[in-house]
Parts: structure tokens; C-alpha cells; sequence
């Protein structure tokens, strides 16, 4: 009884303390300036949304100047690029990189087409597209085959419409009518229509018998029903 008398005042000196504690804590944190911020704004420092803009702005601007001061462009999207953490500025340089149209260009765009985020590589497809050379088609064909998201390998197939009369990447397209999505699927056909300059419509069979060198059986009478699912076939 006596231990208890000698104890139970720290015991309710320590809860008084810790109470006020908590009080003053609070206390302050609800009347901190930090949660009466009133901008994100910071005097000299570009908001994300801005840089984007200034980024699309040099493009836009740069593909109508002179070849020197493209370069000294392509060297500033380059280092946006290399340099900048957000997906988004990323995406609007390898844009900007593909409207300036330069074959020293590729390095950078190249580089983007193993970024992390999928719709850079998107954005990555249609600069290869673009800059239209024997060393992007084969970058084109290498994302149609392996990349593992399926929206960047409907781009590049897409993408390799440009590429005509080009037996590799009539084979690659070919090869692709096997991807398991649809999607893939479709533009191949559609990119295969323009660079073998057959057209077998949206007949997966045909168009199969046609890249391995076969002769395409005459197209198969297909039911109303059947002719009204193909042409729904969404476009991408």
C-alpha cells in the first residue's frame, strides 16, 4: 500500500505530461503554414505541365528552322529526355525529337523505346515511323516481336505501314497475325495491305497463306452475321 503511494503520483504526473504533449501538438500542427499553402507554384522552377508545354513548343517551332538550329534543339529535347523523371516530359520529347525529323535523332528515340512506361514506347513507335530508315524498321519489327505490352506492339505494327516493299517486315507482320491479341492482329493486316500492296481484307487465313509464299484460297462466303463482326473489328 505504501509502494503505491509513493508511485501513483508519477504515474498521474507522467499522464499530465504526455496529455499536454498531445494537445500542444496538435495545436500546432493545425496552425502550421504548410497546410495554407496557396500555390504549387515556385519563383524559377517550371511546373510539370509548363515544361511539357515549352517542350511541344521547341518542337513545333524547330522543325521549320535551319539544320544548325534544329541541332542545337535536338540537344536540349535530348537531355529532357535522358534527364527528367516524368513519363510525361519524356513522352513530349521523344514528340518533339520526331517532329524536328533528323536522322541524329534515333540515338535518343531508340534509348525510348525500352523506357519503362509503356505509352513513351508508343510515342517512340511513331518517331521510328517518322524518321523511316532500314535501322527503325528493324526496331519497329524487334517491339512488334517482343515487347511485352500489347498497346506498343499494336503501334508498331501500325507503324510499319510505312516501310513498303520491305520483304522483313512483311515476314515480321506475318508472324505477328499469331499474337494472342486481337488487336495486334488487326493492324498487321492493315499495315500488311499497304507494304505488300495485297489486299485479303481482314481473312487471317489468307493473309497467312500469302507471307509463307502460298497461294491464298478464293475468299470463303462468309454469313451476314460473319461479315458484320469482321467489319466491326475496332480500329486502333
Amino acid at each position: 500500500m505504501r509502494n503505491f503511494q509513493t508511485i501513483f503520483p508519477l504515474i498521474l504526473l507522467i499522464s499530465v505530461v504526455q496529455l499536454t504533449g498531445c494537445v500542444t501538438d496538435n495545436r500546432l500542427l493545425t496552425k502550421t503554414p504548410f497546410f495554407k499553402a496557396r500555390s504549387d507554384y515556385i519563383p524559377g522552377v517550371l511546373i510539370p505541365k509548363d515544361r511539357v508545354a515549352l517542350i511541344r513548343e521547341k518542337g513545333e517551332k524547330g522543325k521549320n528552322l535551319p539544320e544548325t538550329e534544329k541541332r542545337e534543339i535536338l540537344g536540349q529535347l535530348t537531355e529532357e529526355y535522358l534527364h527528367s523523371p516524368d513519363p510525361n516530359v519524356r513522352y513530349e520529347s521523344v514528340r518533339s525529337i520526331a517532329l524536328l525529323n533528323m536522322p541524329e535523332g534515333f540515338a535518343v528515340v531508340k534509348t525510348a523505346t525500352h523506357d519503362g512506361v509503356p505509352f513513351v514506347r508508343m510515342a517512340a513507335c511513331d518517331a521510328l515511323a517518322r524518321l523511316e530508315t532500314p535501322e527503325t524498321a528493324h526496331t519497329l519489327r524487334y517491339l512488334l516481336a517482343h515487347d511485352d505490352d500489347q498497346d506498343v506492339r499494336t503501334r508498331a505494327a501500325k507503324n510499319l505501314a510505312v516501310y513498303t516493299n520491305d520483304q522483313e517486315t512483311v515476314q515480321a507482320l506475318g508472324r505477328a497475325l499469331d499474337d494472342k491479341t486481337l488487336a495486334v492482329q488487326f493492324e498487321s493486316m492493315q499495315s500488311l495491305k499497304k507494304v505488300s500492296g495485297q489486299d485479303y481484307g481482314n481473312d487471317l487465313l489468307r493473309w497467312k497463306q500469302y507471307v509463307a509464299g502460298e497461294s491464298p484460297t478464293p475468299a470463303a462466303k462468309r454469313s451476314l452475321a460473319e461479315r458484320l463482326m469482321i467489319n466491326q473489328l475496332p480500329m486502333f
